[in-house]
């Protein structure tokens, strides 16, 4: 018997924050932050941009191989703890305010929090059972000898046998 596990954990714990802090002094113009020629997928003449792209792939896998029975087993966990934020001012977990700062813009105000990326287990478990290459023993196997066949000879040393010379040599 034969008995395989895997098990695997992967813990993400991700923090992203893109912020105009509270009590920032801030006065921003028209113009854009990026050419507009470019075509980004966000422009403007403010962008507060908090983006996450984590890619977690977990591959785990096993055989069990035996003669008689296999067992195989693959786990996997992953957590994934992330926390994404574009902010102009206090953050929300922020328990105090501190000073009082001021912000204005003559154009786009942009803000994007965005989580992405990909997030995957592949597990894959097997068993495999060999068959025994047992050879039934054959018994060996030696031919009778059978006394009505043929084979036998006289006391003489002649082929004929004793009953042939009693046959040609009557008493």
């Amino acid at each position: 018997m034969a008995v395989n596990g895997t098990t695997f954990f992967n813990l993400v714990d991700n923090s992203t924050i893109a912020q105009i802090e509270n009590g920032a002094v801030i006065d921003v113009a028209s113009g854009l932050v990026f050419d507009p020629n470019d075509k980004p997928p966000i422009n403007g003449s403010v962008i507060v941009d908090a983006t996450d792209n984590s890619y977690v792939i977990g591959i785990v896998g096993n055989v069990a191989i035996s003669e008689a029975t296999g067992i195989g087993a693959s786990v996997g966990i992953n957590v994934v703890l992330r926390d994404t934020e574009a902010v102009i001012g206090d953050l929300a977990s922020d328990a105090t305010s501190g000073t009082i700062g001021s912000f204005s813009s003559g154009g786009d105000v942009v803000m994007n929090a965005e989580n992405g990326g990909f997030i995957g287990n592949f597990a894959v478990a097997g068993s495999v059972v060999m068959a025994k290459n047992e050879t039934a023993a054959i018994p060996e196997t030696k031919p009778k000898h059978d006394d009505s066949l043929g084979g036998t000879q006289g006391s003489d040393g002649s082929s004929k046998s004793n009953k042939d010379w009693e046959r040609g040599n009557p008493r």
